[in-house]
């Protein structure tokens, strides 16, 4: 960063190296990463910036805005009156994301970063990114400086927006009930009662044992297994219901690890 002087005006010229990140098509005009402060820090608002940019390096400057053919580092110089600041434009093009999984918090916990798995037109992940992360419903998750925060009980999504594409990541605030071991005998059951709501279950084995995974039933609850998971359910209750795992596939003793969550008062 060089300083000189505008007319009587001492100026320098600070840059938002965060702005110069370039994703796509939906980039801001370069020119405002760029705040020309008098002598003691003071935005002089008036102030004219120029850009002058290395076109040779595969990138255009369309309206004040970049646009990249391909990753890149292109230098820059931001100009206003004698004074002049060089950085640079990080050209990090986003054509598509992947798959993310969703973001499942427990109503009493912490905040928890939104997943932007962008890739450039190579493939890889891009991980220099200007995002823009916007929360469907306020009342079952907040957004606070980047990071998504549980409100109450209940499911939402967050739409992500980079270089014009736009991606939405489901947020599950759940109540987490239970998490427990039990050792069962052949033929043995352990049940677990549950109030009205929409719950989800996690069977594993245990740590010890042959592995078997234990019979589910339940009882005045409505439940079925979720796709692609494993000793996955579901369960909905309308007003009280019973869950149980019972061991029938082995002739020992076997451990098995239940998780169980509430993911809404009624399904919805």
């Amino acid at each position: 960063m060089h300083g000189g002087c505008n007319g009587a005006t001492p100026v320098r010229i600070d840059v938002n190296a965060e702005a110069l990140i370039v994703n796509g098509e939906e980039s801001s005009p370069l020119a405002d990463a760029a705040r020309v402060l008098d002598a003691q820090g003071v935005p002089i608002t008036r102030a004219r910036v120029t850009v002058q940019l290395d076109s040779s390096r595969g990138v255009t400057l369309r309206d004040g805005r970049v646009a990249c053919a391909g990753r890149a580092d292109i230098p820059v110089r931001f100009s206003a009156g004698q004074s002049y600041a060089d950085a640079v434009v990080r050209c990090r093009p986003a054509v598509a994301f992947r798959l993310a999984n969703d973001v499942v918090m427990s109503v009493r916990g912490g905040p928890k970063p939104v997943p932007v798995p962008a890739m450039g037109p190579d493939a890889e992940a891009v991980t220099e990114l200007r995002a823009s992360i916007r929360i469907d419903d306020s009342t079952v998750a907040r957004l606070t400086g980047g990071m998504v925060h549980p409100v109450a009980l209940g499911s939402t999504q967050a739409r992500v927006r980079v270089g014009g594409l736009e991606h939405t990541v489901r947020i599950a605030v759940v109540d987490p009930l239970f998490a427990e071991l039990v050792e069962l005998a052949p033929n043995e059951y352990h049940a677990w009662p549950l109030k009205r709501g929409y719950f989800r279950i996690a069977l594993a084995p245990g740590s010890t044992g042959s592995g078997a995974m234990p019979e589910f039933r339940s009882d005045r609850a409505r439940c079925g297994r979720l796709a692609l998971q494993e000793g996955a359910f579901y369960c909905v209750v309308d007003s009280t219901g019973t869950i149980m795992v019972r061991n029938i596939g082995s002739q020992r003793r076997e451990r098995v690890a239940e998780q169980v969550e509430r993911w809404a008062d009624s399904r919805r």
